[in-house]
């Protein structure tokens, strides 16, 4: 059954990389005048102007600008800032895998019976699978640290 899970993984893993390989200009972020590749170059536009409104209509097109709260953006400036967008760009959606991980682990380990690291991670593979996982992943969207911080909540 490890095998098994393993290899989702890899198949999963290799199918999210595979969506970074096809948009070779991922992350887009300060290239005002192209459309936005992710909701990640959404965010860090917001990000980068702080300064100002973040739900300013400028930052992006279309009609949900910036659905996330500021606190996002402060993060995401934060991190910009100490890692560099280049690095920032790899760093999100390995946290976003690292979350979903941790969110699947405290998951089936931390409540009631727990299961063996084996079912963690055929469980694992198969959401990898899943194409709204891998495009959120893409995205970088804050699904998974959000489940991640309310199994994290359950838990305590």
């Amino acid at each position: 059954m490890a095998v098994a899970g393993a290899l989702l993984c890899l198949v999963g893993g290799a199918l999210i990389v595979n969506a970074f390989i096809a948009n070779p200009t991922y992350p887009d972020h300060g290239q005002t005048d192209r459309l936005l590749n992710s909701d990640f170059d959404l965010y860090v536009r917001a990000a980068d102007g702080l300064a100002g409104n973040p739900y300013r209509p400028e930052l992006g097109a279309g009609f949900d600008r910036y659905g996330y709260p500021p606190l996002l953006a402060g993060v995401l400036a934060g991190l910009k800032y100490l890692l560099g967008p280049n690095v920032l760009g790899l760093f999100w959606p390995a946290l976003c895998v690292a979350s979903l991980t941790g969110a699947i682990v405290l998951l089936a380990r931390g409540f009631g019976a727990k299961l063996g690291y084996h079912w963690i991670a055929v469980i694992m593979g198969v959401v990898l699978l899943g194409r709204v996982v891998r495009m959120d992943i893409y995205h970088g969207q804050v699904n998974v640290m959000i489940l991640l911080l309310l199994a994290g909540g359950l838990l305590l």
